[in-house]
């Protein structure tokens, strides 16, 4: 409708605030769905709307991922701070070391 009242009209000035009485709109909310339809329609330079959703999108996974990462990140400080609590994990005790390095040394000559 302001497409066609600037074609009757010649001019640009002053459409969208006359479509916007007529219809009981907001200039301002009339004149930003203008404008992002002359975007999606490329007359103007911008991010479509299915270029907009899709930007949210991925904002959103990027934000999941990152808080993921986080929460990956702190259970393995956790894990690693915390003692082990199978005997496989436990560390080698010296008169244990001797004796593989022993073992190790007769195997070798």
């Amino acid at each position: 409708m302001v497409a066609e009242t600037i074609a009757e009209q010649g001019e640009r000035h002053g459409a969208v605030t006359k479509v916007g009485r007529q219809l009981g709109i907001g200039t301002e909310s009339l004149r930003t769905w203008v404008a992002q339809a002359e975007v999606n329609a490329g007359q103007r330079p911008g991010l479509s709307s299915e270029e907009r959703e899709r930007l949210k999108i991925l904002e959103r996974e990027n934000r999941e991922l990152r808080r993921a990462n986080e929460i990956l990140k702190s259970a393995s400080l956790t894990s690693r701070s915390s003692p082990p609590s199978s005997p496989s994990h436990r560390p080698h005790s010296p008169s244990s070391c001797s004796h593989f390095s022993s073992a190790v040394a007769s195997a070798v000559s």
